[in-house]
């Protein structure tokens, strides 16, 4: 027992030891993050209540952080908690210069930088600046358009002026946004990732359109020609036949016009491995059809 006793005391030293040396660097700066998070949190569920020297404080510590930490892989994202501090005091023009640290201070990082400009443009739209927000979101999306940020923002742009009842703009986004995708589904050096994130945005645009048979040929190129590749994950997969059941039962009202999809992918990929959850797919059209048969009956009846 005491020898046991020992190894455990000699592990136990040996651990201390390792963290100890871990700790001048980013183990330090996530264990002060952590206790950092507490105070943004406790300000964050009810911002009016919070005095202005509370959030003062808060931001003064995010930046002494900063400044002893000048290297840390954790600084992007303090400058965007600095950042939100700001917006939660509707101090706009400081939380656009704490991003705006961001931008410039690693510039040589698109997803980083991505993330900063998009923070600055929703500052100006919360001030209800929409050209000046419309122009950030711009510059992200020429700049930027290969982040998953900067892929979004065609969508993104019709979607803020859609909210604004400016039908004329939004359609004009959305057909920018159908080149803009088009252009990235065909350029096969974007990547498979990439590739099936353009089509799915296109059935997303299409639909947006009420083009209900372009975006259902945009996902079955989805299906059809990424079924070999693992960017066709469970959850992926699950999308896009949800998406799809969404176009044949509530916009086209058409039960077998989807069992026929799906009958005809399995008809074209024998033995392949999305097979057996296609083929769950069917049976709950199948199913649903019934249902839909038998409400329909009854409701004649009565």
């Amino acid at each position: 027992m005491k020898k046991k006793f020992l190894i455990l005391c000699s592990i136990l030293v040996v651990i201390y030891l390792v963290l100890s040396l871990l700790d001048n660097g980013e183990y330090r700066f996530e264990k002060q993050m952590w206790r950092m998070a507490k105070n943004f949190y406790s300000i964050s569920k009810d911002p009016k209540a919070v005095p202005d020297a509370q959030f003062e404080k808060v931001i003064a510590d995010y930046r002494a952080m900063i400044k002893k930490f000048p290297d840390s892989k954790y600084v992007p994202q303090v400058y965007s908690q600095i950042g939100m501090l700001y917006v939660m005091q509707k101090k706009y023009d400081d939380a656009r210069k704490a991003y705006g640290e961001v931008v410039t201070g690693f510039s040589e990082d698109p997803v980083t930088v991505s993330k900063a400009l998009m923070d600055i443009g929703n500052t100006y739209l919360f001030q209800e600046r929409v050209k000046e927000a419309v122009d950030i979101y711009h510059r992200l999306w020429t700049d930027y358009g290969k982040t998953e940020v900067g892929f979004m923002m065609p969508l993104y742009i019709a979607g803020v002026y859609r909210s604004l009842n400016k039908d004329a703009m939004v359609q004009q986004y959305l057909e920018r946004a159908l080149v803009f995708y088009q252009g990235i589904a065909r350029d096969e050096a974007s990547g498979h990732a990439m590739q099936l994130n353009a089509y799915q945005s296109l059935a997303t645009v299409y639909m947006a359109q009420q083009k209900w048979e372009k975006a259902i040929e945009s996902l079955k190129s989805c299906l059809y020609l990424f079924a070999d590749s693992p960017t066709i994950s469970p959850r992926r997969l699950a999308m896009i036949t949800r998406i799809l059941n969404t176009i044949f039962i509530m916009q086209m009202k058409d039960f077998d016009r989807g069992i026929g999809f799906y009958e005809q992918f399995i008809a074209d990929h024998p033995n392949h491995n999305l097979d057996k959850y296609i083929e769950k797919v069917i049976e709950s059209l199948k199913y649903l059809k019934e249902r839909d048969l038998s409400a329909s009956t009854q409701k004649s009846q009565s």
